[in-house]
């Protein structure tokens, strides 16, 4: 049976490699889930490229760039967490929703990757910014927060 690929935003799957992080257990969950193929979990270049970033500047203490560089190509060559990558439309197709939606300054990124995410028909993504990707859901991405109570 084929599965639906799931999106994870960064702020799902910092947690998971965070074990002081306070969503540590329910991302690690997801993450493994991936792993064990129970869930069809997906993620970019652009989302390794934001972890990275974000690890090395936050947290208490930040990742050395080592650890970080570490967890990065681990999540690269991992095969059981699918890669997707943009193709040439990605960023007109983004463009046109950035006008659409009068989107602008830093969301830019939020809305490549939902676009991205849309060019390669997943219809899912966790994170935790739920509004940063509201305006998508008119796109058809179902936008979920697995930190939230239902």
């Amino acid at each position: 049976m084929k599965r639906d690929l799931i999106g994870i935003d960064t702020n799902v799957l910092i947690p998971a490699f965070i074990s002081s992080h306070p969503n540590h257990k329910k991302a690690k969950a997801i993450f493994e889930e991936g792993l064990q193929r129970k869930r069809e979990l997906c993620i970019t270049q652009q989302i390794l490229a934001e972890f990275f970033s974000v690890v090395t500047r936050a947290g208490t203490p930040p990742l050395s760039c080592r650890e970080a560089a570490d967890i990065v190509l681990y999540l690269n060559n991992l095969r059981r967490i699918r890669k997707i990558y943009p193709n040439r439309s990605v960023i007109k197709n983004c463009l046109i929703l950035c006008l659409k939606y009068r989107i602008r300054g830093a969301k830019f990124f939020d809305a490549l990757y939902a676009t991205t995410l849309l060019n390669k028909g997943v219809k899912k993504l966790l994170t935790q910014n739920v509004k940063d990707f509201y305006f998508f859901r008119e796109e058809g991405l179902e936008i979920l927060n697995p930190f939230e109570s239902v």
